[in-house]
């Protein structure tokens, strides 16, 4: 007597032994990684790539502005080269905080730390444009000539006293302190001489930064 064949898989029998294979899908996707932390790290490695040649060209940016100095003067020339990088230094530091308040204005996040990084950026953006505009200013306004004797030097910052030897009657010696932005290859060929009791003649900016500085000659010491 003939066994009866084993009975093929009806269309209802196969489609419920998938269903619980079709239900593990949607779970076993979820579990993947997300995909998120590698989108916001070459975001970050983006931005930083831009901070950095942002600030490499606003400390390479040569002079964009007229100088108010005298430039066909070799003194003034001097002085107008060592002004200019107060300039440099403002704009290298508004390049520091402006990717990063891009970023925080243009990149999806929570709420509180995009407004944490904007609202920090944004100040340090201000107050470096700030110190930009005060910079160009002095740059363009024409030097201030002082000719004094040197009474105090003390790193970076010299004293000079002048009016005493004025024939003007009642006047009086004053005595006036600048910082020195003479490049310091400059100020060290200059040991020798800027001392105190030596006669100078500086060029100095409105904010009272001596961009040049030389001896007097033919002054007694």
């Amino acid at each position: 007597m003939l066994s009866n064949p084993p009975r093929g898989l009806t269309g209802r029998e196969l489609t419920t032994s998938f269903t619980p294979m079709a239900l593990l899908a949607p779970g076993h996707s979820a579990t993947s990684p997300p995909r998120k932390p590698a989108i916001r790290g070459r975001s970050l490695a983006a931005l930083a790539a831009a901070t950095v040649l942002l600030v490499t060209a606003a400390a390479l940016l040569p002079p964009l502005i007229p100088a108010g100095a005298d430039l066909n003067d070799a003194n003034q020339a001097a002085y107008a080269r060592a002004i200019w990088p107060e300039t440099q230094i403002s704009l290298a530091v508004v390049m520091i905080f402006l990717p990063s308040l891009c970023y925080a204005v243009a990149t999806r996040g929570a709420a509180r730390g995009r407004l944490l990084i904007a609202s920090i950026s944004l100040l340090g953006v201000a107050v470096a444009t700030f110190y930009v505009v005060i910079s160009l200013q002095s740059y363009v306004a024409k030097p201030e000539v002082v000719y004094g004797s040197v009474t105090s030097l003390i790193g970076r910052s010299i004293c000079l006293q002048y009016g005493a030897a004025s024939m003007i009657v009642g006047n009086e010696a004053v005595t006036r302190c600048f910082a020195l932005d003479v490049p310091s290859e400059e100020l060290r060929g200059a040991e020798n001489w800027v001392q105190e009791g030596w006669y100078v003649h500086v060029l100095v900016s409105p904010r009272g930064h001596v961009g040049y500085i030389a001896p007097v000659s033919g002054v007694l010491q």
